[in-house]
């Protein structure tokens, strides 16, 4: 039976069918197996731009439209289906009219008649283009997120040797942009000096090009980057070696690092293209993670050039032996002499320290009888190429007996006579182990920022999407035309925009673009409110504890953002637990003055740790715990934002998070948030506003994003405004400029090209005073003051939104007084 008479057998008869056709943007079809003739509803015109008249009703029309590298699958699989199911599910790419591909989501039922013969088959058709897109917009970003982490460690480990890497990194860096090949210049003095690129380039390794000469001119002497479309047809590249080098476009980044342009890092494409904003975004991380690493190694160079050089001119100045040995006990560092035969010849005291035996044992024995034979072991190559006159400089792991190892850079310059032969060498070596510790730290808040960053920017594009999604979806749901289970699938599609927009609001806590609402909250008394909620997230055989200090200070945060942090972190506590255990929630004042404990900041603070006897975290994972999606749990079983979230909370909040954990042992989460002064401003309330109804109010609507602007077109329209919409603040001024009529209400977002909400807002105060103002947004308050802050008596509205929200914010925005 064909879709027309199937619709006039229903009990609402061809009206209801033509209803049902006519509501969806889905190409529904039907298609009699006996004929050959295909009957389809009017969405194939609308949702792909064929008219009428140039639609065949065949299957032939429709192959001929298919994409030639997808006709064939898609026939195999349906003469399968026909043969021996009773349903089939295809993607393929469909021509539209315009001559593009969209991505098509095809899928059918097959009817048979009492033999077992298909005689017809009816289906659908959905435009998947934007989900594709979105996926593959994902992808792309979560690869350059993992490169830039993996360059972060790679520069780690190469304090003192980062030559030898700047073929990984400029591999790694070209990876990050999806471009064919990287390069990166050190400065000296008027030149850059190339190490090992990568792929395409200009400058192979140890090559020496002339600033002046080179668009690095620009670059260097501006600090900005330099991104170049095509440089066969570009001014700023005059060197005929980089136009006959291959290379047609690039993207070039100035090194800086401690207020010097260190050098240069150019990625490069071998066909014209253009790099888009996000990767010159993330380049520029990148560059500064190498620039930093340049200055780390030079520093290094500097000090280790001048300690040797000091330690061989004192070794040399025998008739000042009591000076040199005053100089070399009083440094922080170890310096010997050795001979040729690895005998000691002369020991600072620390040395003797660190041997834990004065200097008369020492002297005089060889290295293998004085070093534990694993430290001997890791030195024995440094040694015999030092005596073999090649100067060593490394870094090297030093047991102690019944203490945590410690690392050691080191540094052997071989002793010469007269004639040039090596008679031993000099050992200047430095005790880095906590040095390295500090440095690790920065670098994980590096990374932790760079990461922070990205998910924001990812959290942000996902909340317009979002917008859009869930906005239309309540639109279709409120169509009375609607069936009951067309509603429902409607409400489902609501549900799981809302469920997406929960992780959003993760990855904006983590990265610290979330709206609090602060208030001076006591500790103790949000943990023993939640006591009961607590304690029945944990299982009957784990032991919960509280040890709270009476009269804890207060803290000014976001209450309930703090009862998601004491959740997540006794959940995690739990996991860590899969048999019996003990958790134990404590609060204590601490008062820290600076450089007296550590790590830990100075100042007043209010201490929360949360403590479990569970299986523990190796360094590893402890390092990354924090990190979004990173997680030890099986699939399906944690999304890896929940500590990530409590970390983004607690650094808003102007706290820190420290975790520590030992295998088998269990875990500490310490937090510290600042205690709050007696006079802290209470949390603030809103007077609420009685809304009023529509009166045809002129609103002029800013969006850039086109979906978003659609959706809100359509919701204000439907609630009773005049619209009058704008691209950017740009197009907004002009109508504001030209409009004759009284514009009631600007709506604007606030992150736009060419000119941004906050200062179209100032425009409209200075234009049009009575005028009111309400942005939306999917940034956040301190995105939002950095860029200028609200104008005064703005009204506000968090992306993503529904349509009662935006209804309710217009109406409250129009009734406030200017």
């Amino acid at each position: 039976m064909p879709l027309a008479s199937w619709a006039a057998a229903s009990s609402s008869g061809e009206d209801r069918y033509r209803l049902l056709a006519g509501a969806t943007h889905d190409v529904l079809w039907d298609w009699d197996l006996m004929t050959g003739h295909v009957e389809r509803n009017d969405a194939l015109s609308t949702t792909f731009g064929y008219a009428p008249g140039d639609i065949a009703p065949t299957r032939e029309w429709w192959n001929e439209r298919m994409h030639p590298d997808d006709r064939c699958v898609a026939e195999e699989l349906i003469a399968a289906a026909l043969e021996r199911r009773g349903a089939f599910t295809l993607e393929y790419r469909f021509r539209r009219a315009d001559g593009t591909y969209a991505n098509i989501l095809d899928r059918a039922w097959i009817m048979r008649d009492a033999r077992g013969q298909a005689v017809r088959a009816v289906g659908s058709c959905v435009d998947v283009s934007d989900r594709k897109a979105l996926e593959f917009d994902l992808r792309r970003k979560t690869e350059r997120l993992a490169g830039m982490m993996e360059m972060q460690r790679e520069l780690a480990t190469t304090t003192s040797g980062i030559a030898g890497a700047l073929g990984r990194v400029a591999a790694r860096a070209a990876q990050i942009a999806h471009a064919d090949g990287a390069a990166i210049g050190r400065v000296d003095e008027d030149s850059l000096v190339y190490g090992e690129g990568f792929g395409v380039g200009f400058a192979q390794d140890g090559d020496r090009l002339p600033i002046a000469d080179s668009f690095a001119d620009e670059v260097l002497r501006t600090r900005e980057p330099l991104v170049v479309w095509d440089v066969l047809h570009d001014a700023r590249i005059r060197p005929d070696s980089v136009r006959a080098s291959g290379v047609r476009s690039l993207v070039a980044l100035p090194l800086v690092a401690e207020s010097r342009v260190l050098g240069l890092l150019s990625v490069h494409g071998s066909t014209p293209r253009v790099f888009d904003s996000e990767e010159v975004q993330a380049l520029s991380v990148v560059a500064g993670f190498i620039a930093v690493a340049f200055a780390d190694a030079e520093r290094f160079e500097e000090n280790h050039y001048l300690l040797a050089e000091r330690t061989a001119a004192l070794a040399a100045a025998r008739e000042s032996e009591e000076r040199y040995r005053t100089v070399t006990d009083e440094a922080p560092l170890r310096i010997a002499v050795i001979d040729a035969e690895q005998r000691y010849q002369f020991v600072n005291q620390t040395i003797s320290v660190a041997h834990r035996r004065p200097a008369s044992e020492i002297l005089g024995r060889r290295l293998d009888e004085i070093i534990i034979p694993v430290n001997y072991a890791r030195l024995k190559p440094y040694v015999l190429a030092a005596l073999a006159g090649r100067e060593q400089s490394f870094d090297a792991a030093w047991d102690i007996p019944g203490e945590s190892s410690r690392i050691l850079a080191t540094r052997y310059v071989p002793r010469r006579d007269e004639s040039g032969a090596v008679t031993g060498f000099y050992v200047i070596s430095s005790d880095e182990t906590d040095h390295r510790r500090l440095q690790e730290q920065v670098q994980r808040t590096q990374r932790m920022e760079a990461v922070g960053q990205l998910a924001g920017g990812i959290a942000h594009d996902f909340n317009n999407l979002l917008t859009v999604i869930g906005g239309f979806a309540q639109v279709l749901g409120a169509d009375p035309r609607l069936a009951d289970d067309q509603r429902e699938d409607v409400e489902e599609i609501v549900k799981a925009t809302r469920r997406a927009g929960d992780l959003t609001r993760r990855l904006l806590a983590f990265s610290r673009k979330q709206t609090l609402q602060p208030s001076l909250v006591d500790l103790n008394t949000v943990i023993i409110d939640n006591e009961r909620m607590l304690r029945r997230l944990v299982r009957e055989d784990i032991e919960y504890i509280t040890d709270l200090e009476p009269g804890l200070g207060q803290v000014f945060a976001d209450l309930r953002q703090l009862e998601h942090v004491l959740v997540n972190l006794i959940v995690n506590a739990r996991d860590a637990m899969p048999q019996e255990g003990r958790i134990t929630i404590e609060t204590r004042e601490l008062d820290v003055a600076a450089g007296t404990s550590g790590d830990m900041p100075a100042g007043q603070w209010v201490r929360l740790r949360v403590v479990d006897t569970g299986a523990g975290m190796t360094p590893e994972v402890l390092e990354h715990v924090f990190e979004p999606f990173f997680t030890t749990k099986p699939a399906g079983e944690g999304t890896g934002l929940g500590l990530a979230m409590v970390y983004g909370i607690v650094e808003q909040s102007g706290g820190v998070i420290r975790a520590e954990s030992t295998p088998g042992t269990g875990t500490v989460f310490t937090i510290l948030l600042p205690r709050a002064a007696p006079s802290a401003p209470p949390r603030h309330t809103p007077a609420t506003v009685q809304a009023v109804s529509a009166t045809g109010e002129l609103i002029l609507l800013v969006e850039d994003e086109e979906p978003v602007r659609m959706l809100a077109v359509r919701l204000l329209k439907r609630a009773g405004y005049e619209v009058l919409t704008a691209r950017n603040g740009r197009e907004a001024a002009e109508i504001i400029d030209r409009e004759p009529r009284n514009i009631h209400l600007v709506v604007s977002d606030i992150v736009m090209p060419e000119m941004g909400g906050i200062e179209l807002g100032h425009y409209v105060r200075f234009r049009r005073p009575a005028t009111r103002l309400l942005f939306i947004s999917g940034y956040a308050a301190a995105e939002i003051a950095r860029r200028g802050g609200l104008p005064a008596d703005a009204g506000f509205l968090q992306k993503p939104f529904s349509s009662n929200a935006l209804a309710n914010a217009v109406r409250d925005a129009l009734t406030v007084d200017v």
